[in-house]
């Protein structure tokens, strides 16, 4: 169970068409209980089924009066609090994580072993392919200048590490009008992406130029044609400014269907994330299906698919306090500009060497929806079980 508004950065058509099968089957009592509703943090329930985990806290055994209870939870940090453990310990007969990464924060935080499961995120390998998109979303129609767009895809939170990507995009290619960053984003908890952005890229300018540095960046960039609310722009997606590296950066939170992705990342060039930590990291996983040169942090889910020979994975300068009691990892932002300007240099040839590994290593791994197969498997185990 979960919802979210607008793009989710969910499922594949496929995998939402197989979803609604599984859900249009009606029992009265359900034999299983799959269980991942974000809101409710790890291993928690939502309040209609509420009554599952407290028989299970209880001792009452599954396939009498209540369900088999199987917990979808994931972390980003290497630790989850003592509550969360307690909850996955007491009140699942399961906990399915995405990778190798969240298993072991699971574990080594105190969930029992023997209740964790690694069942993979998965996307369809035959829509996120180039070959099966027809045409390519243009991301700076209104700039013929911009030749090579970086893409990155998130929701608008601390986690994703904006700051340090507009940061260093602005630093690495505020004299190369050709290079553009396009970023497809969610609002998250009230967040503002466009003004947030806005506000820091200004500041960051701003501060650089009074250090000496690159005043050329701000060129034209002031008071008078700074960009403001009222300037006729759609407010969803529109570039940060009408002159300098600023016009090269788009912040785009409209809704996009999961069924038009493919067709985003086919108009980019090469995709970044250079984020605290990730559960998976499905965008990055997209982007290599897609053959782009993808660019992310050396640490977290996307360690399970991500490779020096396959990607660019960014070196962890050092680790800070996540939002929890975990630690996650701050990427090194000399790396960061080093590869976002490898990538860009090399743009000749494609860097076909590692692109070409990265679909052939996602199709060996992850073919067939693996994800849901693992999911299918476990489901099939249980039921001879609860039978």
């Amino acid at each position: 169970m979960n919802s979210c508004p607008n793009r989710c950065f969910g499922p594949s058509t496929t995998v939402a068409s197989a979803l609604e099968k599984l859900t249009a089957v009606n029992l009265l009592e359900p034999r299983i209980v799959v269980v991942h509703v974000a809101y409710t943090g790890i291993c928690g329930f939502p309040e209609e089924l509420k009554k599952y985990g407290k028989l299970a806290e209880q001792g009452i055994s599954w396939g009498w009066r209540r369900p088999y209870l199987i917990a979808r939870a994931m972390t980003e940090e290497d630790r989850i609090d003592e509550h969360a453990v307690r909850r996955c310990n007491l009140q699942f007969d399961e906990v399915w994580v995405p990778s190798f990464f969240t298993k072991r924060a699971f574990e080594t935080s105190g969930v029992d072993p023997h209740k964790v499961y690694r069942i993979p995120e998965t996307i369809d390998l035959d829509e996120f392919s180039r070959a099966a998109v027809k045409a390519p979303k243009v991301l700076f129609p209104e700039s013929p200048s911009v030749e090579f767009v970086f893409l990155s895809v998130f929701k608008w939170e601390e986690r994703k590490n904006w700051k340090v990507l507009l940061a260093a995009f602005s630093n690495v290619f505020r004299d190369v009008e050709s290079v553009g960053l396009y970023i497809k984003t969610s609002k998250y908890g009230g967040s503002e992406p466009m003004d947030q952005a806005r506000r820091f890229l200004l500041q960051h300018l701003t501060n650089q130029a009074n250090n000496g540095k690159f005043w050329g960046a701000l060129t034209h960039i002031n008071n008078s044609n700074a960009p403001n609310d009222d300037d006729g722009l759609d407010d969803r997606a529109r570039p940060l400014g009408r002159a300098g590296v600023l016009s090269r950066i788009r912040i785009d939170t409209s809704s996009l269907p999961s069924s038009q992705m493919p067709s985003l990342f086919a108009g980019a060039d090469a995709f970044v994330l250079p984020s605290h930590g990730e559960g998976w990291g499905l965008p990055l996983m997209e982007a290599m299906a897609m053959e782009l040169p993808t660019i992310g942090t050396d640490y977290g889910g996307s360690t399970d698919f991500m490779t020096v020979n396959n990607s660019y994975p960014l070196r962890v300068a050092n680790f800070g306090q996540g939002f929890t009691v975990g630690k996650w990892a701050n990427p090194s932002r000399a790396h960061l500009k080093e590869i976002l300007r490898s990538v860009w240099e090399k743009r000749a040839d494609g860097n076909n060497e590692k692109v070409s590994r990265a679909r052939s290593d996602l199709v060996n791994e992850y073919a067939g929806l693996a994800g849901v197969q693992d999911a299918l498997n476990r489901f099939k185990h249980i039921l001879k079980e609860v039978a």
